[in-house]
This record gives C-alpha cells, structure tokens and sequence, in this order.
C-alpha cells in the first residue's frame, strides 16, 4: 500500500475512533476512490485494487454499518437455506427423482451433490435454526430498527416452500412478513403519543408554557374509530409522567372497549393529587343501534345478545360479562357507571384503589356524609361500617365496574401476579360491595408491548372469573362462551394469551368431554399491497397453528368433539367464495393434526 493511503486511512480510522464512531466503511471507500483518481496510473489501478483486494471487501461488507452488516449475516443463512430446500421443495416429485436430477446437471461436481443432500438430510434441525433467528429478527419487537426493508425479499422466497419439512418455516415466514407490512411497535407507540399529548395540551407560538386540557375527542377520534390493533400500545401511557395524557389513553381505553355499550358521559376527576382517575355512565346499547357494524340483540350468533338456547339460561352463564342484564330485558336499560384509575406497577394498587372506588356512591351509608382525608376514611371505615355492610339480593343490584390500569406487570407469570393481588381485593371486599361493585378488572401491561392481561373479580364474592382471564371484560361477548351453556367450563391457561382454551364436561352427560378453543383475531394495519384475503389467511394460518401447538401440549385426555372456534373482530369486504378458497387450504394443511387432536 502506497504510504500516502496508509497515513489517510489511518487518520479517518483514528478519527472514527475518537468520536467513538462505528467503522467509516463509506469516508475509507470515498478516499479510496479519490486517492486512486489523483495520485495513480489508469493502468495501475487493476493492479493496487487486487493487492488491497482484501481491505476493499471489508470496506464494501460494512459499507451500510455494523447493523446491517449483522443483518446479512442472517439473510445469507436463511438464503443457503432456500437454496438447498428449494430443490426438494416441488410436491410431486420424490427425493430421489431430485438426487438424480443434481447428479445429471453435476457430473464434473460430485462433491456438491453429496453436500446437498447432506444437508437435506438435516433439515429438522435446520429449520429449527431458522425458526430461532426469525424469531429473533421480528419487527414488532422493541427496538427491532428497520429490519422489514432487508429481509423482505429472502422472506418471500422462504414462503414459497411447499415441502411438508419445511412447512413450519413458510408460516413462521409469512408471519413475519405480514409484521414487516405493519408499523413496527415504536412507530406506534410514537405516533400514540402525539396523538395523546396533542389531544390534551394547548399551546400557542410564542406564548410562554403549556395549558393542560381535558382530552379533545376530535384529536382522539383517529385512535378510538381505528380498525388497527391499539391495545398493545396503549399500557405504556396508562402511568406517564404527564397525568393528563394518561387520561386520555383511559379514555382511548374506554371508548374502544365499551363499543358493544352506550357511552352516555365521561368524567374526569383532575382535583387533587395524581393520578387522575376517569370514569363513565353506560348502558347496552337498544335494538337497532348497530354503529360500527354490530347487530345487537338479534339472534345472530356473534352479537352480545341472548344464546340461541333457553332464554333464561343466561342468568347462569357469568361468562358473557356484563350482558347478562340482557335476561331482564327491562324497558329502559338501566345506566351504570365505571371507573379506572392508572398506576405504575402493581405495588401501588392498594394506595390508589380507594381514589377509583370513591367515584361511586356508598348504599346504606348515605347519612355519614363526607370525610375529608382518605386516610381518616379508611380507618373511620374500618371502625364503622364493617358490621353494616349492606345485603346484596341479587347480583343485578351491584352495576358498577372499576379498572385498574397497570403499565408495567413486570412479570407474566398469572400465579405472581394473582399471589399479588388476590390479598388486596379480599381487603377491599366489603367496601366494594358497599359501592354495588359488579366487577373489579386489573389491565396489566407488560414493558415489551405483548397484548395486556386481565384479572376480573367478580362480585359478590371478588373471586376470579377464571372464564375471561385475559380478555378485556366488556369485549367478552366475542368469545360467545353463552354458547357452551350445555357444558360445565373450566378454563385452561396456556403460554399463548389470545388464546382460550376450555375444558368442557356435558351437563348431565359426565362422559362427553370435549376441549372449546377461542380466539379472537385483531385487526392488523397493512402498508404494502397485501391483500385483504391474503392478510385473514396468514393470521387464521398463524392462529390454527398456534392453537393445535397448544392442544398438543395440553394433551388429548380422552377428549373427542373437540371445537375451533376463531372471531374476525373487524369487518372484513370479502365475498363468500374468497373466504371458501380461502379456507379450503385449512384442511390440507391441518386436516392430519386435527383429525389427530380429534
């Protein structure tokens, strides 16, 4: 190397070093380049390129950065992948046909045929490994970066195998890819939060400091009507350092959630300390009131009405929430009210849980009146009112609902979380049925933006209503569990949060055993051209495999009859005959599992 370049390059060396800079992969290219211009021979140049040979195939690998560099690391193993099992990927033709095929096209290359077929030979566990690094490399993780724009295309060839041993990477394939078609995790959570600030802050150009002010639905309306998934976004804002604008993720929250309901009024009560705690007037909706393309009370079968079953089976069902004041069918549905109070973690329900119950009114205690301090409140409490705790007639009289929103779990364990929280309701119990509590719910975000968990307690005992376990209460409904209502129902709780799985037994037939699964599947946003069909494909795909993974681990334990049972919650444009294609590939593709889950 002529002495000149070396003392250059090693100067912007130095200088990447000092700034603590990645590898100028790009500055020792452009000086390469200028310095080849400037200072050698054209007919040298050949010469000195291959003596640096070496130096300007590391300059070229790093060019993009260290990041990117890692990333095609990655892709090449996923390319070699294809490589081999593209070959033997075609349906109809036998391994062997392929083998001859490779040795016909390789006579000078015997070396390559047996080194292709050795490697088909390992492809469980090759798969496996490109399983782990899909896994790894998914764009909706936190601080996934920019990964859709390198690996979409090797993505798109992994989706066209079609051999059975590669099966499990083709779907693992499309999965991804359709999560590289959606936003990655922080551009939503960034874009939530401008829409969040600017709903409840004022501010004028050139004025001083920033006016806080209750949240503005026009600015919040996008979020509330939008047919894209906010749920796993959203618990990140339910404890922010700003309580107004954890105020308007609860009324976010609320507004989506209560979408079966309607919402009559929204309270928010900002005196006093923080956090602020919101809370709502509602009623079932009336006939006739299908906005957001929800039939209520019909006999269609995936509204929040009555099951086709006897009508008044429904006051046994607590499953389906809070519809069941359905069976009353009263003339003017009565309005309740709910509450929801925010906090950090989970160590701060006992102090702020009393701030959301206060919203509603005591029965039975009416001549007390007012106490000041919350503090004095308790112990007066304790003191006064644990011999008169009102009786409860019917679970019709408690009618209203408190949330606790939780931003971060920090844990995923249920029995943790409920080791934590089973102490706290039964302290709080009769104060809650002081207060006609129907239902005590704790939202429990998790910091990596995995959808939230759910515990609801139940009144008048507060024991959890295993039933809906991680589902938001008032979107129950969508597991249509009234339609089990000839079965005695336990749940049983897998790795997987969306999906439900129940071990059914017949009423009055003990030998009919049966496994009900549930699973909702959310709207996703699609950036790129992939279609509406192709998109309800992939995630029934996903969800089927999912689900059979999960009865496989739970086991057959004589069961037969078993139930899929899959909610499209948005409404999607499709004909008849585009869902039929649709899902006659289902039964190709999982007939066998599921002939053999029964």
């Amino acid at each position: 190397m002529p002495a000149k370049l070396d003392s250059l390059f090693e100067s912007i060396v130095d200088r990447a070093h000092t700034r603590q800079a990645e590898f100028p992969a790009k500055q020792l290219q452009k000086a390469f380049a200028r310095f080849l211009e400037e200072n050698v021979e054209p007919n040298d140049v050949d010469l000195l390129k291959s003596g640096l040979a070496s130096l300007v195939d590391v300059m070229n690998r790093y060019t993009e950065g260290l990041q990117v560099h890692e990333y095609d690391v990655f892709i090449s193993l996923l390319d070699q992948y294809y490589a081999v099992e593209s070959l033997f990927s075609s349906r109809n033709s036998r391994d062997e046909e392929v083998i001859l095929k490779l040795r016909d096209e390789n006579k000078d290359n015997a070396a390559r045929v047996v080194h292709t077929v050795l490697s088909h030979a390992r492809v469980g566990a090759k798969s496996n490994l490109v399983l782990a690094i899909l896994d790894i490399y998914r764009p909706n993780k936190p601080g996934a970066g920019n990964i859709a724009k390198h690996f979409r295309p090797t993505l798109r060839r992994l989706t066209e195998l079609e051999s059975r041993a590669t099966a499990k990477v083709a779907l693992k394939a499309r999965e991804v890819l359709i999560q590289c078609a959606m936003p990655s995790l922080e551009e939503r959570t960034s874009q939530m939060e401008h829409i969040l600030r600017s709903s409840v802050l004022e501010s004028r150009y050139g004025e001083s400091g920033w006016d806080h002010r209750e949240p503005n639905f026009d600015v919040i309306k996008e979020v509330v009507d939008s047919k894209y998934t906010v749920f796993d976004v959203l618990p990140h804002f339910f404890g922010h350092q700003d309580p107004w604008v954890s105020l308007a993720a609860l009324e976010v929250y609320t507004r989506r959630a209560y979408r079966a309901y309607q919402l009559k009024q929204i309270n928010y009560h900002v005196e006093g300390e923080t956090p602020y705690v919101l809370s709502w007037d509602f009623a079932l909706r009336k006939v006739g009131e299908s906005e957001y393309g929800l039939p209520v009370e019909s006999s269609h079968p995936s509204t929040p009405s009555t099951p086709a079953t006897e009508v008044n089976a429904f006051q046994r069902i607590h499953s389906i929430s809070d519809m069941t004041y359905l069976a009353n069918r009263t003339e003017a549905e009565p309005t309740r009210k709910g509450a929801v109070v925010p906090i950090q973690y989970l160590d701060e329900v006992e102090e702020y849980l009393m701030r959301a119950l206060e919203v509603f009114p005591l029965h039975g205690a009416h001549s007390r009146g007012k106490r000041g301090s919350s503090n004095g409140l308790m112990a007066d409490l304790s003191l006064k009112r644990k011999p008169t705790v009102p009786k409860v007639e019917s679970t019709d009289e408690l009618t209203a609902v408190c949330n606790v929103a939780v931003r971060d779990a920090e844990s995923f364990d249920d029995k943790e979380i409920l080791a934590r929280l089973n102490p706290i309701v039964s302290d709080y119990k009769d104060e809650m049925l002081a207060r006609r509590v129907r239902r005590l719910t704790f939202i429990c975000g998790h910091k990596d933006g995995t959808y939230p968990g759910y515990y609801t307690f139940r009144g008048p005992t507060y024991e959890e209503d295993t039933s809906i376990r991680h589902i938001e209460p008032a979107l129950a409904f969508q597991l249509e569990l009234g339609r089990l209502s000839k079965f005695n129902i336990k749940p049983v709780f897998t790795e997987n949060r969306n999906i439900h799985i129940y071990e059914a037994i017949g009423k009055g037939a003990e030998n009919d055993k049966r496994y009900f699964t549930r699973a909702v599947v959310r709207p996703g946003r699609l950036r790129d051209n992939i279609p509406t069909a192709e998109y309800m494909i992939s995630e029934a795909d996903r969800l089927m495999t999912d689900i059979l993974d999960a009865m496989e681990i739970i086991g057959n334990n004589n069961s037969d009859l078993n139930h899929i049972f899959i909610n499209f919650s948005t409404v999607f444009p499709l004909q008849p005959s585009e869902v039929e294609e649709a899902l006659a590939g289902f039964l190709e593709r999982f007939g066998r599992r599921a002939w053999r889950l029964r």
